[in-house]
């Protein structure tokens, strides 16, 4: 049997572990965004295309990511509905 001090200690200690792994996921996206920002500036300037896009996040008129030409629309309702269709 645990005292309610040392449960609180390590309910504190679970939830800033929760934090910490949230922070890390964070920092992985942000440096694969920024990856793939640099990698697309620079396959732009070893080939002098310019309106070709590796990677391409729209939010404001429909928002969808266009990665290696293939556009992938950021529509949730509708990807919950086919995840549910594919599940069945």
């Amino acid at each position: 049997m645990e005292t309610r001090v040392e449960r609180v200690r390590k309910q504190k200690k679970e939830k800033s572990k929760y934090r910490f792994e949230f922070l890390i996921i964070i920092v992985v996206v942000f440096i694969f965004y920024l990856g793939l920002k640099a990698t697309e500036k620079s396959i732009q300037e070893l080939t002098y295309v310019q309106d070709q896009h590796i990677f391409l996040l729209n939010l404001k008129v429909k928002p969808s990511i266009q990665l290696f030409g293939k556009t992938y629309d950021l529509n949730v309702i509708n990807f919950i509905k086919e995840f549910i269709k594919s599940i069945k």
